[in-house]
């Protein structure tokens, strides 16, 4: 006889998700008391990324157990999971095989959900006679997850002077004149006026843009 049971469950957050990093679990047991039985059963959970929160997949590790009452016969075990990302209806599936691999963290910008899934089937034999079975299959999936609101990375413009930019600082007294200049080999510079340029036959043109203290 074959039995098959899913279980379902879902993290519900409130308020706001905060950036950080923290852990979900997904743990299932499988448990069967008579002979020639085998019994599936399957856990999920869910956690969903809300709008303008990424999320890095840091670490994946699945391990499955099994075990006996005591005085009681046991069976085969196994187990096994993965996880799901979903992400505008579609679903991308990683083990913990191929998280392993080098440069292989995933990273997803929500609204998407994390799905972590385990499994876990115990088989026994025999036809009883008087044999008495309890026997546990569990299998344990842990997925450790990074979280960051986008507009919380270093991005303010109004912050952000180029390398190159020329800046009149607003503690500056007097006036300042801008000059363009242009140059065929960045030695000899002469005075330039913004507008169109054409391209010069065999001859470079450079530009650059310089401040001067007005007397």
């Amino acid at each position: 006889m074959k039995y098959s049971v899913i279980l379902f469950c879902v993290l519900i957050f409130s308020g706001e998700l905060n950036a950080g990093i923290f852990s979900i679990t997904s743990t299932v047991n499988s448990t069967v008391t008579v002979a020639n039985t085998t019994l599936t059963q399957t856990n999920s959970t869910q956690f969903a990324i809300p709008a303008n929160v990424t999320a890095q997949i840091q670490h994946l590790h699945e391990s499955v157990t099994g075990y006996a009452a005591p005085g009681t016969s046991g069976g085969s075990y196994s187990g096994g999971g993965y996880l799901i990302i979903q992400l505008n209806n579609l679903n991308f599936i990683y083990t913990e095989s191929t998280m392993s691999e080098v440069n292989n963290q995933p990273i997803v910008i929500g609204p998407a959900t994390i799905s972590l899934v385990s499994y876990a089937r115990m088989q026994t034999s025999g036809t009883g006679g008087g044999i008495q079975y309890d026997a546990t299959a569990q299998d344990n999936m842990i997925c450790t997850i990074s979280t960051n609101q986008v507009n919380q990375f270093p991005t303010v413009v109004s912050n952000y002077v180029p390398a190159d930019a020329i800046v009149i600082p607003a503690s500056a007294t007097g006036n300042v004149q801008i000059i363009l200049e242009s140059s065929p080999d960045l030695v000899n510079w002469t005075a330039a006026d913004p507008g169109t340029y054409g391209a010069s036959a065999g001859t470079n043109r450079f530009f650059r843009v310089r401040a001067a203290v007005s007397p």
